[in-house]
């Protein structure tokens, strides 16, 4: 008899050392990173320090407030990122995210087909 196991909702996000575990079944994280997408569409009137500052915060609103800061020290030492660093770090969180959630979502949807 098979037992029961309750499946895991977090998404593990490593950056170096650092480890960080996202509920994808939390519906106002999903929200912001969502609506953080369409506005990252939007972004051609912006200048690159407002896309930055835009990244920085996505990442301190999904891991935590400070999460950007060190996760900038941890990749990048005493060195600041550059807008490519900031680009890469929020890029990796938000793909990483989305893509555990279509999957976990997914399995869900062969319920109602069998």
């Amino acid at each position: 008899m098979a037992k029961f196991k309750r499946r895991d909702r977090n998404v593990k996000l490593e950056y170096g050392k650092l480890v960080y575990n996202v509920d994808v079944t939390d519906e106002d994280m999903i929200d912001k990173v969502t609506k953080f997408g369409e506005r990252a569409q939007k972004a051609a009137d912006k200048t690159d320090e407002e896309v930055i500052k835009d990244l920085k915060d996505i990442v301190d609103v999904v891991l935590g407030d400070g999460a950007y800061d060190a996760i900038e020290k941890e990749i990048c030492g005493d060195a600041k990122a550059t807008g490519w660093d900031t680009l890469d770090i929020a890029n990796y969180m938000v793909e990483e995210i989305l893509s555990f959630r279509n999957k976990f979502v997914e399995g869900y949807g062969k319920i109602g087909n069998k």
